[in-house]
């Protein structure tokens, strides 16, 4: 059966049951993930290329969103249909098959700490050497146009050879620092000095001797920075309840409990943090912690683990 989508109609929506794949027979489709509520493009799908598979070979949910990105004609194979020309391939085939399919869900959800950490570092040293570029042609008395924003994300996507999902998420985490600006398609370096010490930063991470940082450290560090900033500035030490601690960092900082309970034992790893149960005796159990325990925050570990230095030029302490 054919289908036809005018451009930004929906095709399904990420968490939908699926019951059928598709053919791209003419035009482009997008695709895109929802996190916390923002909508990252992972990929333009174009003509000749199979989109929802994955959910009728192994019968989760669809892993993402799929948009008309301009008039297209797709045609539909229904999971009936998909059974039928399976049941004829070898068991062990389509064994192969689920185990790829598999991998690639988990590909597509997350990207490795290191990985995301190198992708920051990279795009913040490309932008400031564009920012270089045009602070030298100001000093030569020439006139330099001003950065389109798509312009600059498709240089990096030739000259860095990274994805979308991460060109999306570094500028999502930039703007959200106040390093750059974007507006109207027009993107402004706001502060390239923290710029340059975000890549030097980082870099110093990789080459530190702590164990690996854990995948989003880096930006859970900065927010709880952020979000308990007058709290630190008064003391080396500071203890929550839990209960305090949750609701301020699911509900100012958008963590998920997942989320949270991943981060704080990475704390733990790290010696940032110590827990205490309901009697106040200290434990390493994240559920004796959270059943109506304390937990205490060593403003100083932190800022040493984090290079303090680097961070305090960032503006991040």
């Amino acid at each position: 059966m054919t289908l036809t989508k005018k451009k930004g109609e929906l095709i399904f929506s990420q968490n939908q049951v699926g019951k059928e794949m598709y053919f791209i027979h003419s035009g482009s489709v997008t695709i895109q993930k929802e996190k916390r509520g923002k909508k990252i493009e992972l990929a333009v799908l174009k003509q000749g290329s199979l989109l929802g598979e994955m959910a009728l070979i192994d019968g989760k949910p669809r892993s993402a969103t799929a948009i008309a990105q301009e008039d297209c004609e797709l045609l539909t194979i229904s999971q009936a249909e998909f059974q039928k020309q399976i049941s004829k391939t070898p068991p062990w085939y389509m064994a192969l098959i689920r185990i790829t399919s598999e991998s690639l869900r988990k590909i597509n959800t997350q990207l490795s700490g290191e990985q995301r950490l190198q992708n920051i570092a990279n795009i913040s040293q490309f932008l400031t050497l564009i920012h270089k570029r045009q602070a030298s042609l100001k000093q030569k008395n020439q006139e330099a146009q001003s950065l389109k924003l798509n312009q600059v994300k498709q240089e990096i996507l030739n000259i860095l050879g990274v994805n979308r999902e991460a060109v999306t998420h570094t500028f999502s985490f930039l703007n959200e620092a106040k390093i750059i600006q974007s507006n109207a398609n027009i993107l402004s370096i706001h502060d390239p000095e923290k710029l340059m010490g975000l890549t030097t930063f980082i870099r110093g991470l990789n080459n530190h001797n702590k164990s690996p940082i854990d995948n989003l450290l880096l930006e859970n560090l900065i927010k709880l920075k952020k979000l308990l900033e007058d709290t630190f500035s008064k003391n080396e030490q500071t203890t929550f309840s839990f209960i305090n601690f949750k609701t301020e960092m699911t509900k100012n900082a958008g963590f998920t409990e997942e989320e949270l309970s991943h981060f704080l034992s990475s704390l733990l790893k790290h010696n940032l943090v110590t827990y205490f149960d309901s009697n106040q005796q200290e434990t390493d159990s994240y559920q004796d912690m959270a059943s109506n325990g304390q937990l205490k925050i060593s403003s100083k570990n932190l800022a040493t683990f984090l290079n303090e230095e680097e961070f305090k030029r960032m503006g991040l302490l």
